[in-house]
Parts: structure tokens; C-alpha cells; sequence
């Protein structure tokens, strides 16, 4: 499907179903619904609520400047946890990810009002994907919260935010 978003709207009280292609930016601004992100092999849903993608409740919010000493907080954990010794992490390295990058992406893991971790993706170039990729780089929940299908849920919203950044290929390492 090229990076679009099949939709599929579901009438509850007479039960129909009514399928459609749609941009996601413009499926995101004015529609509640399910969202399907048919990507390279593997099909994403994402639930639209008022203009905020969600999976289970859970749902990404684009860091900000003022976000900073909480990413940088949650960016530590995340080395601590991984055995990451050979990275200080400062401001300046963070800070050019904020916001609406040219780099990337970093993003708020949120449940309800409360962010309970982070996920950042830095872009890059493919020939072979013809176009923008990105790289997840990292990708941090806290400890009370692991466990329960989150990290799955936040994949499924960064495949879908990718593909609003026209991101042709996503990848993930593993250790």
C-alpha cells in the first residue's frame, strides 16, 4: 500500500463496514477509528482517538524542549540498564532530536497523563528502500510497567509514525 493507511470505520449500532484509503495526516486530523499500517511484512493497528494514535492506552507525544530533563532521565536509565558505560549522556546530545528534527524523533512514552518511558528514532537514507529509513535507537520503559504488552504497543505507534514522516524502512536492533 505504498505507506497509506487502509481505514476501516465500524458502526456499532448497525454494524456496517466501510473501507477507504487514506493519507494518514489527514485520516489523523479528522477521523476516530482503527487505523491498519500495512507495512513490509507486517500489518500494524492503531487505534485513532481525536487525533492522537494509541495502542492499548498507550500512546507516543513528541518530545519537547521542556521535556528534556525527563528524557535525559529516562535515557540514563536506559544505558543503566543496557550496561552502557562508554556514552555520557548531555543535553547536547539529545537536544537536536527534540521536536520536530531533521535527525529524528524522540518521543514520550505516555500512558493516561503519565510518561512512563521514551523511544527515539534517528533517520538516515536508503538506496535500497529508495528513500528516508530510520533506525530505532532506543527504546525505554520503566521497570513497573514492563511486562504487560507495552513495548509492543509503542513498535505498532512508531511503524505508524514512521510512515507519516514518509519513513520507508524502520529498523530495530536486538541484543
Amino acid at each position: 500500500m505504498n505507506g497509506r493507511i487502509h481505514h476501516i470505520d465500524i458502526t456499532v449500532t448497525d454494524l456496517e463496514i466501510s473501507t477507504s484509503y487514506y493519507d494518514l495526516r489527514r485520516f489523523r486530523r479528522n477521523q476516530v477509528g482503527v487505523c491498519i499500517y500495512a507495512g513490509m511484512a507486517s500489518i500494524t493497528f492503531c487505534f485513532l482517538h481525536y487525533g492522537i494514535l494509541k495502542v492499548m492506552d498507550i500512546y507516543l507525544r513528541i518530545a519537547e524542549e521542556g521535556d528534556l530533563e525527563q528524557v535525559l532521565t529516562y535515557v540514563r536509565a536506559y544505558h543503566a540498564t543496557e550496561g552502557i558505560t562508554h556514552s555520557s549522556v548531555a543535553a547536547s546530545t539529545v537536544r537536536p532530536l527534540l521536536g520536530q528534527s531533521t535527525l529524528g524523533r524522540v518521543w514520550l512514552i505516555c500512558r493516561g497523563s503519565q510518561s512512563i518511558g521514551h523511544v527515539a528514532i534517528c533517520f538516515g537514507y536508503s538506496i535500497e528502500f529508495g528513500g528516508r529509513d530510520a533506525i530505532v535507537d532506543e527504546l525505554f520503559i520503566l521497570p513497573e510497567h514492563r511486562g504487560k504488552g507495552f513495548g509492543t504497543a509503542v513498535l505498532a505507534l512508531v511503524k505508524c509514525e514512521a510512515a507519516l514522516l514518509d519513513v520507508k524502512a524502520l529498523h530495530l536492533e536486538v541484543a
